[in-house]
Order: C-alpha cells, then sequence, then structure tokens
C-alpha cells in the first residue's frame, strides 16, 4: 500500500505533465489501507488521447512494482474492471496482455474459491490442466494461465486463473470450461 501510493506520488507529476492531466487520488484522505483510486482529468481537446496515454503510463508503475510476480495479470484486470467502457456482464475485459503490454486481448479472471468440504476449509485450485481442458482451450482459442505460485515464492494475490483470448466470446466459453474442470478436481467421483 505505502510502497504503490509513494511511487505514484513521485510518478504523478512527471505523467500530469506528458498528458496534460491532473490526477487525483481517491479515497478517504488517500488512505493505504483503502482500495486505491485515481481520478484523471484531461482536456476536452484530445481527450480519449491524454486519457488513453495517462492510464497507459499509471499501468506501466503499477505493473513495474509488481515485476514478474504472476499477479501482474490479476492487477490489469482489476485495472481494466474498473475502467467505465472495459465491462462486460460476463466480467470479460479488453485490457493488454500481462504477458506481452503491446497486445490487447480479452481476459478474465477466475478465482478458486474457499468451501468447505467434509468439514475442513478447502481452497478450490487447479493443478495443472489436463488434456480434456487443454482441448476446450484450443477450440475457443483461449490460453489459460494458472497462477497459483509465484516461482516459488508468495503471490500478492490469492491464486487464480486468467483465461486470455483475441476475442470476447472465445473468452466467455472458456470461462465455464475452466470453471468445469475445477469442479471435476476438486469433487472427483467416488
Amino acid at each position: 500500500g505505502h510502497r504503490v501510493h509513494g511511487t505514484l506520488n513521485y510518478m504523478i507529476p512527471t505523467i500530469e505533465e506528458e498528458c496534460k492531466s491532473k490526477i487525483f487520488f481517491g479515497g478517504k484522505d488517500s488512505d493505504p489501507s483503502q482500495n486505491l483510486r485515481l481520478k484523471i482529468c484531461t482536456p476536452e481537446e484530445n481527450h480519449d488521447l491524454f486519457f488513453k496515454k495517462a492510464v497507459e503510463k499509471i499501468e506501466n508503475v503499477l505493473v513495474e512494482l509488481i515485476g514478474a510476480d504472476q499477479s501482474r495479470g490479476r492487477l490489469l484486470y482489476d485495472m481494466a474492471l474498473s475502467y467505465d467502457t472495459s465491462k462486460r456482464p460476463d466480467g470479460v475485459v479488453l485490457q493488454r496482455s500481462p504477458l506481452n503490454s503491446r497486445e490487447r486481448v480479452w481476459m478474465c479472471v477466475i478465482e478458486f474459491p474457499f468451501e468447505f468440504i467434509q468439514g475442513e476449509k478447502k481452497k478450490l485450485v487447479l493443478p495443472s490442466i489436463d488434456g480434456r481442458l487443454h482441448d476446450e482451450m484450443h477450440h475457443a482459442k483461449c490460453n489459460l494461465v494458472l497462477c497459483k505460485d509465484n516461482f516459488g515464492f508468495e503471490l500478492s494475490c490469492e491464486p487464480y486463473a486468467l483465461v486470455l483470448g483475441k476475442q470476447a466470446k472465445g473468452v466467455s466459453a472458456a470461462i465455464g470450461c475452466v470453471k468445469s474442470a475445477r469442479e471435476r478436481y476438486n469433487r472427483p467421483s467416488l
């Protein structure tokens, strides 16, 4: 929290100057324990251009802070969800790829929820991509990234699955496939 606020406070004047914008922190007195909210005000002339440039620069700062952490996909997804124009009812958003920042893709995060199974609290994690799920992803023309560990280090967020694709329709179809695979794995037949 403090690191993000500090870095953004340092970078915002440069971003404001380059993008002819004014950027405000939202939330309760910029309390680091609250979710970070930014308001970007741009001139009416070339608003879309300056707004897009400011958002990209802020994303760059945050992605740089996370580095190689598998939480990067989650960060980019959550940021896209916060933009008024990116949302679809199924949770699929258009955002730059966490794998290749020059490419824009449709994406969706699938949570690994906790459930009580036989009286024990258990995280429903998908351990790997089996043959059936691989085929389903291929058919939907999507990539699936399982973000459950960070190369042996703790993730900056809860484990999740990230579905990426060039078409929103394919990502929507892939969401159901991943959820079904999670259920198959976590509730094996007796």
